[in-house]
């Protein structure tokens, strides 16, 4: 039986992984192992492992996740440090967006619990952001501020999610889509 590490994503055009992409590559130096250009995405909630039956049921179920929520935008703002700007683990930037976002978000998971699809829920409110690197530990310091002075002002329509799946070696993720699900379809 075949096992899926699976999350649900909202994937970008490639104008807009290019320009996250090369604001990582301007910070190359930095201690951080950085998300490759096609995989800079969304999550939307992760499920975890899978198997076959599992990914089928995961893949049907949410066909109409989208119901009762219009395509939206949402806003790239900001660079932030996370947890904590004093001892950063990750790079992210910060994703402005509508109620529509919380309810596709929330739509999906009830429809994983309908389904019976066990998955871990977060304990904290879903906090919307894109990973752009995570600090390799021990490998030296660097300046925050250089990191924060970066500003974003970037626009995207959301039309879609996607299934993805992820599988895990030691040079980092690799990232390949399941299944699209399309706003209105």
């Amino acid at each position: 039986m075949n096992q899926h590490r699976i999350f649900i994503a909202i994937n970008f055009p490639e104008a807009i992984r290019e320009k996250l992409f090369d604001l990582c590559a301007s910070w190359h130096d930095m201690p951080f192992r950085w998300t490759k250009k096609d995989d800079i995405h969304i999550t939307l909630v992760f499920v975890g492992y899978l198997v076959d039956e599992q990914l089928l049921k995961v893949i049907d179920c949410l066909k109409e996740a989208w119901r009762g929520i219009e395509p939206f935008e949402i806003r790239l703002e900001e660079i932030t440090l996370a947890p904590t700007a004093k001892n950063p683990r990750y790079i992210w930037v910060h994703v402005k967006a509508p109620q529509e976002l919380q309810k596709l978000h929330d739509s999906i998971e009830n429809k994983l619990n309908f389904a019976g699809i066990r998955f871990k829920r977060d304990y904290y409110p879903y906090k919307p952001h894109i990973t752009l690197g995570r600090r390799i530990m021990g490998r030296g310091e660097f300046e925050a501020k250089e990191v924060l002075s970066e500003s974003l002002n970037l626009t995207i329509s959301v039309k879609s999610f996607e299934i993805m799946e992820s599988f895990l070696s030691r040079g980092g993720a690799r990232y390949q889509m399941i299944q699209s699900y399309k706003a209105g379809a």
